[in-house]
């Protein structure tokens, strides 16, 4: 009877581990589970991967090409009563947003001018009622109102002068 005891307890102890060790879950992966890529369609083009260059040349220049049509500027009608020459350019100068130099000699200067012109026309007219030099620079935007008179010589080498360089000869 000894050894039904042992033998019932062994199949007791066996039964106990074998179940209850277990559970009822199944472990998953830790990881998540992706298929297996495939594809039903071509891949999307890739647009500009590579593209055209042109090949090396002459930068063209900046300039514009000039014509011999006339400029289209604007009528301006300028009218100053008693009012000094200081102020006179700063007027001017505003008509084309341009900045404005008077000389200190000829600022307390007065004028008196009512007159219809382009802002160039109008220049010369300030230039012959107060006795004075007017430059219109366009290219760095300025109107200066200088001391001096124009003369008709230097009022031609100013129209017919380019923004070329000048070099001097060995022989100056």
């Amino acid at each position: 009877m000894e050894a039904r005891i042992i033998i019932t307890a062994a199949l007791i102890a066996a039964s106990a581990l074998a179940s209850g060790c277990s559970s009822n879950k199944a472990e998953r992966p830790s990881g998540k589970a992706y298929r297996v890529a495939f594809r039903q369609l071509p891949p999307q083009p890739v647009y500009n991967r590579v593209g055209f260059a042109h090949l090396p040349e002459v930068v063209p220049s900046r300039d514009l090409p000039r014509t011999n049509a006339p400029t289209l500027d604007p009528m301006v009608h300028l009218e100053l009563k008693n009012s000094t020459l200081e102020e006179a350019s700063e007027v001017l100068a505003a008509v084309s947003r341009y900045t404005s130099f008077c000389a200190s000699t000829i600022a307390k200067q007065r004028i008196t001018l009512n007159t219809l012109g382009t802002q160039q026309e109008l220049a010369d007219q300030i230039s012959t009622e107060a006795g004075i030099k007017v430059v219109i620079d366009h290219e760095n935007r300025q109107v200066r109102f200088l001391t001096g008179t124009v003369t008709a010589e230097s009022e031609s080498t100013d129209m017919t002068s380019t923004n070329e360089p000048k070099f001097l000869d060995a022989t100056e």
